[in-house]
């Protein structure tokens, strides 16, 4: 949730295994962060979130090796108009 028009945050990635071990993939190079909906949210590559318009919108993650896909995942965030 970001509370407040304009207000930013930084998402959070995190890998999680078959064996249960997690691994913090924040600011990893090899992500790239993007937003569904671009007049609720709008995201850097590097996943720096900044508020639009109040609603919701759906932020994706890909890891990329050598351009292919090795995993991605999604989550959905809310913007609130008001602080």
């Amino acid at each position: 949730r970001i509370q407040g028009i304009g207000s930013t945050c930084q998402s959070q990635v995190w890998a999680e295994f078959d064996d249960g071990a997690r691994m913090r993939l924040t600011g990893d190079p090899a992500i790239t962060v993007t937003v569904e909906d671009t007049t609720v949210a709008t995201t850097t590559t590097a996943g720096k979130l900044t508020a639009s318009t109040p609603g919701s919108t759906t932020v994706h993650a890909v890891l990329l090796n050598q351009g292919t896909e090795v995993v991605a995942g999604e989550r959905v965030i809310q913007i609130d108009a008001q602080p």
